[in-house]
This record gives structure tokens, sequence and C-alpha cells, in this order.
């Protein structure tokens, strides 16, 4: 039932595939540079690849915002957005976030759920004021 809009989601992130190579490299190096900085860096390093993360994530839906208002997206309730969305957005930011496993080490398993979280929070973000008018 969903299928076309999440082929249509996967299709946009493809048109913006040097966006999303460039914070997939951009993780990359700073999770490798954890190697050759103080213990504290770790940290910084993870809360960096998550704002890349959320930074992506919020520029794609940041297109749907602004079509919104204008009938161009039907006007549907927020679970219904998160159902169409938040699949291909969590498996992209899984990808996205990989280079972190190298950071956290044994809490890894934190990636899947700060991967479903980050675009969970965006879509929240910027349908839910559009929603309440």
């Amino acid at each position: 039932k969903y299928k076309f809009y999440w082929m249509k989601e996967i299709v946009r992130i493809s048109y913006d595939k040097e966006g999303y190579v460039l914070r997939i490299m951009l993780s990359l190096l700073i999770c490798i540079s954890v190697f050759y900085l103080p213990e504290w860096y770790g940290i910084f390093a993870v809360l960096v690849n998550i704002f890349t993360a959320y930074d992506f994530c919020h520029t794609m839906y940041r297109e749907d915002a602004k079509l919104f208002p204008y009938g161009f997206i039907d006007k549907y309730d927020l679970g219904t957005i998160l159902k169409r969305k938040l699949p291909i957005y969590s498996i992209v930011c899984v990808i996205m976030m990989l280079p972190m496993i190298i950071v956290l080490k044994e809490y890894s398993w934190t990636i899947l759920c700060i991967s479903v979280l980050v675009p969970a929070l965006g879509i929240v973000k910027s349908f839910s004021m559009l929603l309440k008018k």
C-alpha cells in the first residue's frame, strides 16, 4: 500500500545523492579522527553524526513542508506521514550512522534506536505545525 510513497522517497534521496554521500564521508572522517584526538572527542563525534543525519532528513522534509500548504501534498494525519517517510529515512540514517560503530563499540545497538528517532523527530518537527492549521 505504501510502496509507491517509499519509492518516491528513494528517488528523492537518489536525486540528492551528492549531499547524501557528502554527509556519509563527513561521518566517516569524524569517526576516523576519534583515534587521533583525545578521549572526550568520541562524544563529540557521536553528536556530530546525529546532527549530520538530522540535517539530511530535515533537508528532505523541508521541500515537502514548503509544498504542503499549497495542496501539492495531500492533507494527512501525522501517523500516515510517519508510515510513508519513517521506514526509508530510518534506513538512510542507519547507513549514515554506520561509522559510529567505531566510536560506540559495545553500544553499537544504539545506532538502530537513534536512526529511528532522528527521522521521527524531523517528521514531527517539520509537519506538526502544518497539520495544526
